[in-house]
């Protein structure tokens, strides 16, 4: 895990240049000339300097990004080979074949898929195209266990990193709630307040998707559709 911060000086540069080029040689057996791999580093360095102060990032983002900038400079056997690596150390290869060519593709959004909150899949209901699956069960909450306190600001902050997935499609697309029957049960006692809150995530996920079609020029929004609709019982 790397830092990046605005506040790193010359030597601390040099440091992550040396850094980048040693992780390009330990991932890639494909022999690129010096002059070619100082390029690479350079290419990284500057997205990492586009990040947000301080931002965390991870041994298999870093690689990401490595095989992002091979393939643009031309050494697509070179980023293959680093993606096959990544996709080898347990990283979902349907995630890294989706988010390679993501344009606004930051630590936090990478850190949903790594950690499987967010997880691909393909319906033939949808034509092929990719629906992106949103684990409520793996959603860190507060202890209170109080639904407008613990679940929903949560929620939200995964929806607004979540969005840059459908920008290339204007917002066309599928968000599947999975384990909403779990997480109701867990923040209400009755199987009433379960099946309100049910109902109150799935509203507020697609008014959510809504506003941020709106922020981000989307002509349309994802749909959102519930894979275990809350089924509750007295």
């Amino acid at each position: 895990m790397i830092w990046q911060d605005e506040s790193s000086n010359t030597a601390g540069s040099v440091s992550l240049h040396q850094h980048i080029i040693s992780e390009l040689r330990l991932l890639c057996c494909v022999q690129l000339d010096v002059s070619m791999a100082r390029e690479i580093a350079r290419a990284v360095e500057r997205y990492l300097d586009l990040l947000p102060i301080a931002s965390a990032v991870s041994d298999d983002y870093l690689a990401l990004i490595i095989a992002r900038a091979l393939s643009g400079a031309g050494e697509q056997e070179a980023a293959n080979e680093v993606l096959s690596r990544l996709a080898l150390s347990g990283v979902d290869s349907r995630v890294v074949d989706q988010l390679a060519g993501c344009h606004d593709l930051t630590p936090a959004r990478w850190r949903l898929f790594a950690a499987r909150l967010v997880r691909p899949s393909r319906w033939s209901s949808e034509g092929g195209r990719m629906v992106w699956v949103l684990d409520l069960r793996r959603l860190q909450l507060g202890e209170d266990h109080c639904f407008e306190l613990s679940l929903l600001p949560v929620l939200r902050r995964v929806l607004l990193t979540l969005c840059g997935v459908w920008d290339s499609e204007k917002g066309r697309g599928v968000l599947a709630l999975a384990g909403l029957e779990d997480v109701s049960r867990r923040l209400s006692r009755t199987s009433k307040g379960a099946r309100h809150v049910a109902s109150q995530v799935e509203r507020y996920c697609r008014e959510s998707l809504a506003h941020g079609a709106r922020d981000r020029g989307w002509a349309s929004h994802p749909r959102v559709v519930v894979l275990d609709a809350a089924k509750t019982t007295g």
